[in-house]
């Protein structure tokens, strides 16, 4: 009995977080429009025909604190010609500046301050990532922190 009961919570789990969004590989993600910290609008149409990460995550999400560093060094390193668009779920602009600037980060961060966009593309758990490439077609989508820069890089890696 114990052994069927983990058995359907293990397939349960797994059910859970591989449905994380209804948005499926070679669908074409929703374009959007968001402002930055500092009020400029960027949307992912000014990107077409580049390879683009969308990141969703939030002050309060430990995984996504883990995470940002390897995004700060993709993003510093540019070693590929992937834009990298992180999206702040519902924190305010007081709060992402001071933590962008204690943490030293430069990546971009939108803001999506109602959490529209985050339900567009059905975002369940942070941190959430998509990879969008040079056709405009959802290619991966990662939910869950990365491990690693490495794990990050071979995502990217996927892209090219």
């Amino acid at each position: 009995m114990k052994l069927k009961l983990s058995i359907y919570l293990f397939g349960m789990i797994t059910l859970l977080f591989s449905g994380c969004s209804n948005k499926s590989i070679d669908a074409t993600p929703a374009n959007f429009s968001l402002s930055d910290l500092y009020g400029n609008a960027t949307s992912l149409s000014q990107f077409a025909g580049e390879p683009v990460i969308i990141n969703f995550w939030r002050l309060d999400c430990p995984g996504c604190i883990k995470e940002l560093p390897f995004i700060q060094a993709v993003y510093t390193n540019q070693t590929t010609a992937t834009n990298i668009i992180t999206i702040a779920i519902r924190d305010s602009q007081s709060a992402l500046t001071q933590f962008m600037v204690e943490n030293a980060y430069t990546f971009p961060v939108l803001q999506d301050k109602f959490g529209t966009v985050t339900a567009e593309y059905d975002v369940r758990f942070t941190p959430t990532t998509y990879f969008i490439n040079s056709y405009g077609k959802i290619a991966d989508i990662k939910v869950g922190p990365f491990a690693n820069i490495n794990e990050l890089e071979n995502f990217l890696k996927r892209l090219d």
